[in-house]
């Protein structure tokens, strides 16, 4: 008797009982093949943000700090519910949620019920990537790691659709079938777009994202390399298909986005982190301007110029210029340029500073290497920034804080809409918006006298205009009732 064995043999043995198939063409079906989460990383360009700014800080998108990460976000959430998160049993379902409201904790909330589900259905979209990077599904990914250390079970591996390249239509396509992106989401989407509609053509070269961004700082500059839509005009033919993927109704929406790649850093990453809408943040940045045409910075202070033209001043007197550096810690800091050197100290020369600036430079990109030694700086001492706190929160205070049950966010919204001062409408946004790390900026370096006169201040503008605008608005509330009354005593007098 004949031995048949596996594989071409048996396929031989079966073509010669049954015949031989047919050339049946390719169906193109992609089909989702297995692939280790520790080989993909996150697109840090993509519009949707799935880790909160907050907890991301320096995050370069690889899977090895995802776990770290996991632990500073789990510990933050743990503070605000006030009670620890049993993740064993919260990845697989077995957790009562609480009800909960702070933004940061919600969105590890809501990544955790992505992991429970996974772990009771299985994956039903696949991840998409090409050459280690994810197009779409970081969330997913995210979860998947989640449940690796966590769930007791092996993880490791996820369903993964991998193709030859990111495609960035097809990342806003997805972006547009799922949860809104906020305004700074949409611009950045936009912009990807008619990048990605000039790439190739002969004499444009994009600056690569880790070029222009700094870890842990504003990517605005990033997707501002397509802030001129002079230079860079929606393509002919294009427009139409821009409008689909990201689920606008008109171009004139798609040119309001594309502006906001030109407002200041420190604006774009509060709108951000805060989602704002498209509209609250131009009527800030009119408000701003109406108030003073010079404005180049978010949470100004009444009687304070940051002008273009002219050195910024406090009650007349001169502040000295600032100059943004990187903190050991690794935060940004405003700091005053030195003037002269340290007492006792002659300026180096030249080619030293310069040196000095490379050695800065090397510290900065080697910050993750454990065998870099760094003993040779010794002597910068008076030159580098002390060790800075973790960075503050950038949750807005009106959105966690209340008296006596009374939410101020309802209350300061009401007190915005009441007025037309143009000047009261921004520091109200302010006040609704202002945030722990925006307090901590005020106290540093050449701000350290504003935080009391900003508070003063504030009061000083707002009380006056709206014990008015209230007291007025109650009365012709009470007079319309008083009005309706009448009307209605007299009618039923009549019949």
């Amino acid at each position: 008797m004949t031995r048949w064995k596996c594989g071409n043999e048996l396929q031989q043995f079966d073509q010669q009982v049954y015949g031989a198939l047919p050339n049946i063409p390719d169906s193109g079906r992609i089909v989702a093949k297995l692939t280790s989460i520790y080989a993909w990383r996150a697109d840090l360009r993509q519009p949707r943000r799935a880790i909160p700014a907050d907890i991301r800080g320096e995050w370069d998108g690889t899977a090895l700090q995802v776990s770290e990460l996991f632990g500073t976000w789990i510990s933050h959430a743990q503070r605000q519910i006030g009670a620890e998160i049993p993740m064993e049993k919260a990845v697989r379902g077995e957790w009562e949620r609480p009800d909960i409201s702070e933004p940061i904790t919600v969105a590890l909330v809501e990544l955790i019920d992505l992991a429970a589900s996974i772990y009771k259905d299985g994956l039903l979209n696949p991840m998409r990537g090409a050459n280690g990077m994810i197009e779409s599904g970081e969330r997913r990914w995210l979860a998947y790691h989640l449940l690796s250390l966590f769930s007791g079970k092996d993880y490791t591996k996820i369903p993964t659709i991998e193709k030859s390249e990111v495609d960035v239509w097809a990342q806003a396509a997805e972006n547009g079938s799922r949860t809104p992106l906020n305004a700074i989401g949409m611009a950045r989407q936009i912009a990807l777009l008619i990048m990605a509609m000039y790439e190739g053509d002969a004499g444009v070269k994009f600056d690569r994202f880790e070029t222009l961004v700094l870890p842990g700082g504003s990517d605005r500059a990033f997707y501002a390399q397509v802030a001129n839509g002079d230079i860079y005009r929606i393509k002919r033919g294009l427009g139409e298909r821009v409008l689909n993927v990201t689920g606008l109704k008109t171009m004139e929406r798609v040119r309001q986005f594309r502006a906001l790649l030109s407002i200041p850093d420190m604006l774009w990453v509060k709108a951000d982190v805060q989602g704002w809408s498209e509209r609250q943040i131009r009527d800030y940045v009119d408000n701003t301007k109406a108030n003073n045409p010079g404005v180049t910075q978010l949470h100004t202070v009444t009687g304070v110029t940051v002008s273009t033209d002219e050195p910024a001043t406090v009650e007349g007197k001169a502040i000295p210029e600032t100059e943004r550096v990187r903190g050991v810690s690794g935060l940004y800091v405003d700091r005053p340029k030195p003037t002269s050197p340290p007492t006792g100290q002659a300026s180096p020369p030249a080619p030293l500073r310069a040196e000095r600036g490379e050695k800065q430079t090397a510290m900065v990109r080697a910050a993750y290497d454990e065998d870099f030694d760094d003993a040779e700086f010794d002597d910068e001492d008076e030159y580098m920034e002390p060790p800075q706190r973790i960075t503050e929160s950038t949750v807005a205070f009106a959105r966690t804080w209340d008296a006596e049950g009374h939410k101020i966010a309802p209350v300061l919204e009401l007190m915005r809409s009441l007025t037309d001062n143009r000047e009261v409408k921004m520091r109200i946004t302010e006040l609704l918006t202002l945030a722990p790390s925006d307090v901590v900026r005020l106290l540093e370096g050449t701000r350290a006298g504003w935080w009391n006169q900003y508070i003063q201040e504030s009061i000083a503008l707002v009380e006056p205009v709206f014990r008015e605008q209230i007291f007025n608005a109650l009365n012709a509330y009470v007079a319309y009732i008083k009005q309706e009354g009448d009307y209605l005593s007299e009618r039923y007098d009549r019949e």
